[in-house]
């Protein structure tokens, strides 16, 4: 069942993506249109490199209020991947299950929705 489940989500994610591919500017929500069908497209939000905004923040003071601010914590997927395989203290195994726990899984294809 999870083999046919992953093609499924395969053959969708790549529909989505040719389907948003098809589609012009730069909104968050676009449209298109066949013969028979009306289709809706969101497109996913911009996802940031949080420790290149860091450094940016830290190497330009004065300058980094003009369009950054302190909106969230990012994570180190090396070091994260490293830190699962990872045995330790109860402090250690507390920090563990903490960051795990805010790991949402993959964000960002565009999702479709059939309008006709």
């Amino acid at each position: 069942m999870k083999l046919h489940a992953d093609q499924c989500y395969s053959v969708k994610s790549r529909i989505a993506k040719i389907l948003a591919g098809m589609t012009d500017g730069d909104k968050k929500t676009r449209r298109i249109e066949g013969l028979r069908r009306r289709a809706k497209v969101e497109m996913p939000g911009i996802a940031w490199d949080q420790k290149k905004l860091k450094e940016t923040w830290k190497k330009f003071p004065g300058l980094e209020s003009r369009c950054l601010k302190i909106a969230e914590i990012g994570v180190d997927l090396v070091e994260y991947k490293k830190l699962k395989t990872t045995t330790g203290g109860p402090v250690l195994m507390d920090f563990i299950a903490s960051v795990m726990s805010a790991d949402k899984g993959q964000q960002g294809n565009p999702s479709i929705t059939v309008e006709k």
